[in-house]
């Protein structure tokens, strides 16, 4: 993970359980969820081109399964200029 991913996981999942946690049946869907929790908790924290991916290695002979997940947050995003349109039926100075 990029040093933004990395400060932002750790102060969001600091007292916050992951999905996926230790202990847990591996589960498709779980192992899934956990890696849109991820990039969605970079998102709102305004990194609009945050990427993930995840690996798994299933271990047949112990029925253990290890993940991991990789986040880059990427730049952060700021909006640009706004502009209100199609006000035809309302005042202007209402919307904005």
């Amino acid at each position: 993970a990029d040093a933004d991913a990395a400060r932002i996981l750790d102060s969001v999942t600091r007292g916050e359980e992951l999905p996926l946690t230790r202990g847990a049946i591996f589960d498709e869907r779980t192992y899934q969820r956990t890696e849109e929790w991820l990039r969605a908790e970079v998102l709102e924290a305004g990194y609009a081109r945050a990427t993930t991916q995840r690996r798994a290695a299933v271990d047949l002979a112990t029925n253990t399964a290890r993940v991991w997940y990789e986040v880059a947050a990427g730049p952060p995003t700021a909006f640009g200029e706004t502009r209100v349109t199609g006000t035809e039926t309302i005042d202007p100075e209402i919307v904005t």
